[in-house]
Parts: C-alpha cells; structure tokens; sequence
C-alpha cells in the first residue's frame, strides 16, 4: 500500500485555546454539572444510591483517615485497612484499584464531609466534559465543541453517576485524556506525548480495570493512521514503561481478589450476553439519532480504508478507545452495566459531530455559517430530547439511623464502641456503614448481617447461613455483646435471604418470652428504590 495517502484533517488544525478561555469554560461546566446534582437530591440523600457506592465513600474515608493521622496508630496501611473494615466492613480496597481513592482521601483532608465526596464528583464531571471539549475544539468548529460538552452534561447517564460516588468519571478523564495524547503523539512523535499517553493509561489503570481498553489505543491507531513505521521509533516504548513498573504490579497483586468480581459464564456465552444487554441500554442512555450517527460515521471511515486513504491521528484515536471499550465490556466478564458506556459518550459525540462538520463542508450550503449552525443546532436539540430524563438520587435514610443509634447510645468507654447490627441487603448494609463512618468513626461499630450471620462471595454467591434458628440469633446477639440491631423491612421479596427471616423472628419476639433479646426504639421510613417507602426498625438489646 506504498501509493495509500493520509486523509486529510476534516478541518485545519486549531490552535490550542487560550488560558483564559479554557479557564471560562471549565467554570462554566462545573456550574452545570453542580446545578444538575443539586436538583439530583444528591445533598439531602445519602449513599445508597448504588449497591457499589458505600464501598467507593468508605474506602476513599479509610485512605483519607489513615493521611489524616491512622498512620500513627498503625503505620502498615494493610493492617489498617484490615482493622478499618473490622468496624466499617464496606472496604472495597483490592476489588478495585486505589487511584481513585487517593484522588478520593487527598480531596476530603481538610473537610470529612459528605458534602466534599459530592463536590469532588461534581468536578471531575466538569473535568471530563472539559477534556470532551478540549478535545473537540481541535478538530471541531467553536460551537460544535460547544456542544459535545453540553451533550455531555445533559446525559441522563452522567448526571446520575455525578449524583452517585463511583469511580467512572475520574476513569473516563483519564481514557480521553490518554487517547488524546497518543493522537498528539501521532502528529509529532515526542518522548513527552509517548510518556503522557503512558502515564494517563498508568493513571486510568489504576482507577478502575476498565482501564485495560487503553492497551487497543496504539497499536489500533498505527494500524488505522499508517504510521506502522513508528514501531521502530524508541520513542513510542516508552509508552508502556510507566504501566509495567507501577499498574501491572498491582494487577498482579490482587489477581486473586478480582477474579472473585467475575461472574461465572463462558467467553461465547457472557459476550452474547452482553451485546444483548448493550444493544438495549445504548438507544435507552444515548437515543438513536447520535448511535446511527457513529454507524454512519464508522461506515465512511471504513470506506476511507478500503481506498486506501488513511485516518487522521484524531479520529484514528477515537475509533481505538471505542473499540478498547467494545473489547473490554463484551470480552471481560465482570457484568454488565450501562455506566460501562460511561467512556464512550465523549469519543461518540466528537465522532458524531465530525459527521455532520464534514456533511455541511462537502454540501453546496458550505459557505453559509447558517447551515452549519442549523444543522448542529437539529442534532443537539433531537441528541437531547432523545435522552432526557429527570434523574433523582433516592433517599435511604440511613444517616437518620446513626444520628438516632449516636443520641441513645451511651458514650463508649475506652476502646469500647457501640455494635450495631444491621439486616439489610448490600445497598442497605453499605448506606448504614457509610453513614457511621462520616458521622460516628470513634463511637460506632458495625456489623453487617451477611456477613455474620451467613456466608458469600463479593457476588453473593456459594450463600450459606450460620444459624438454623431464631434461638441461635439470639445467642449470637447476647455474645458478640451487640449493642442495637437495625432491621431494613423494606427489602425487595427477591432478594430476602433466610437469614433477613431468622431476624425478623427475634425482633418479633417480646418481653417475657424466654428468648426476647430486642427492645423496639424507633422506626425510620425513607423513599427507596423498589420500596416505597423503606422502613428502617431500630431495637436496642436487653442486657
């Protein structure tokens, strides 16, 4: 393919915007993104919003507390981390990697509040949709990457995932970022573009696992802008240096630790599974119109290769981030979740709008700004009528149950805490948990009921219980000296366990029976997803 030529740049190549513009910009988004996750509920909720968000607040607490000073009372972090999860047992620390917990622990030092956590998910919102923008005004006029940064924000799945603790946004910072610096890298091969690309995959890596699709980025570009020649360029080795002296480390660390996170399927079996799961959730997160968009997209770049004209380093990138994220959500088995789509909504609307800038270029209305404008303006309004939808953090009421627990409890003696133990499911144990851990972390002890009273995997697999009876529920109460128990009522039928049964039986035993062990204190009701309303039932126990 000696006579193939490169394709030319849709548009020329902008010069990179000014600081001040920039500046303006990012304030801008974070307006955005913070009024979005006002109106979420996400200040008057707490963290039960998903099954994993407990983990995310109380591990990044874990690491901030041990910065804060907990390396004065134990100076090895494991042991630490051991003796933080013996009382707050939502440590999540192994299952995922600690990049987004550093971020997390450093972000919360000078305030412990739930309010920082929220903060801190507001601005790498902001950043992502900065770094889209970023990204597009390169190759894009002004006000289509005005745009792709506003799509962004209006995305029913980013406003959720502002409004809930996980570690998606800062992942999809990272891969953007990455993949824009092996582009820059592909237009003036330098040792500094090679080692930022290394460092952001490094960085993204050790956010989350997901993080692998960055692996697709240069080989698939190389393969796409044909430049294979840059194989031999020492430069372009320095790429994976920082990923094989600081993430692969820790992957090899934890492998045994993230294999319990994979779900038991065959390779065949769980990517037909979810492409089904994925062909649903991407008209349902993203509409149709931006989807057939990146088809038609995909189709002309694909035809530009077959006439042998090769891609530009931008789109080259883009379409291998996209296709690292296909790999790794179809090829990995570790579930299936629309907020896995989270990295791909930038490289989509980039993608997209490069379509329609290059339509509006090849048609005879090329020189009439209003057309451009027109037919961008079409997009954004029908992009965004498609997705549109309320997006609300529901309550779980949970910190209502640590403020109450903390005012009746008496003040702990020494060493001594109070025990609480709570029967819930996952997201309920872990809202409880978290709440103890920002509002009680020296007075309150949790125990969480599947784990002492019945036994599972990460995935709540292999479930057995620990006690056949009510009786020995009660035994184990009087024993482990706990001091209140915390009943959710309001679990979904079909996650009742045998053992959420076993204790209801106790607490509905009263006094002079020989086996009363709770004494009723209050009820808390909230509004929580499936149930409505929720009702937490607080007992102390009867010494």
């Amino acid at each position: 393919m000696k006579d193939s030529t490169t394709a030319p740049p849709l548009s020329p190549e902008k010069s990179a915007p000014k600081f001040w513009t920039s500046a303006t910009t990012l304030l801008v988004l974070l307006a955005v993104t913070a009024g979005f996750q006002w109106h979420s509920g996400a200040y008057r909720s707490d963290f039960g919003g998903h099954s994993d968000e407990p983990a995310h607040v109380v591990t990044g607490l874990m690491v901030r507390d041990y910065m804060a000073g907990g390396f004065l009372d134990e100076w090895h972090p494991l042991r630490f981390a051991q003796a933080y999860y013996d009382q707050f047992p939502k440590v999540a620390l192994g299952h995922y990697p600690p990049g987004f917990y550093l971020v997390e622990g450093l972000w919360l030092l000078p305030f412990r509040t739930p309010a920082a956590v929220l903060v801190l998910c507001t601005l790498l919102s902001a950043l992502a949709a900065w770094l889209t923008w970023r990204w597009a005004r390169t190759v894009l006029p002004a006000c289509s990457a005005a745009l792709a940064a506003a799509l962004f924000c209006l995305l029913p799945l980013v406003r959720t995932y502002t409004a809930i603790v996980m570690s998606d946004l800062l992942l999809t910072f990272f891969c953007l970022g990455a993949a824009m610096a092996f582009a820059r890298f592909l237009k003036t091969p330098s040792a500094r573009w090679s080692l930022a690309f290394g460092f952001l995959a490094t960085a993204a890596i050790l956010t989350k696992g997901a993080g692998l699709m960055l692996a697709v980025v240069p080989p698939a570009s190389l393969l796409l802008t044909g430049k294979l020649r840059l194989l031999l360029d020492r430069r372009l080795w320095l790429a994976p240096l920082p990923v094989v002296l600081l993430a692969f480390p820790w992957m090899l660390f934890t492998r045994g630790i993230t294999q319990e996170g994979m779900v038991e399927m065959g390779l065949a079996e769980f990517a037909t599974h979810a492409a089904a799961f994925y062909s649903e959730a991407l008209p349902h997160e993203f509409g149709y119109a931006l989807p057939l968009l990146v088809l038609a997209a995909l189709c002309f770049a694909a035809y530009q290769i077959f006439r042998r004209r090769w891609l530009d380093p931008d789109e080259a990138a883009l379409w291998s981030l996209l296709a690292g994220l296909g790999a790794i959500v179809l090829l990995i088995p570790a579930g299936v979740d629309e907020r896995y789509l989270l990295p791909a909504a930038p490289v989509f609307f980039i993608l997209a709008l490069r379509l329609l800038d290059r339509f509006s270029l090849a048609s005879r209305f090329k020189q009439s700004p209003k057309w451009k404008f027109a037919l961008v303006t079409i997009f954004g309004v029908i992009a965004a009528a498609e997705t549109w939808r309320p997006v609300t953090k529901l309550f779980t009421g949970s910190d209502k149950v640590i403020t109450r627990i903390v005012k009746d409890a008496p003040s702990p003696a020494g060493q001594n805490k109070t025990r609480v133990l709570v029967s819930s499911d996952a997201t309920g144990e872990g809202a409880l948990i978290a709440a103890a851990a920002f509002q009680a972390p020296d007075r309150v002890h949790i125990l969480r009921g599947s784990k002492v009273l019945s036994s599972s995997d990460w995935l709540g697999r292999d479930y057995q219980d620990k006690f056949d009876d009510p009786m020995q529920v009660s035994e184990y109460i009087r024993g482990s000296e706990i001091d209140f128990v915390v009943i959710d009522d309001g679990i979904p039928k079909q996650q009742v366990l045998p053992y959420h049964r076993l204790m209801n039986e106790v607490a509905a035993r009263r006094d002079g029976e020989e086996s009363a062990v709770l004494l009723p204190v209050a009820t808390e009701e909230s509004l929580r997803k499936n149930r409505s309303p929720a009702h937490w039932k607080i007992y102390k126990t009867n010494p």
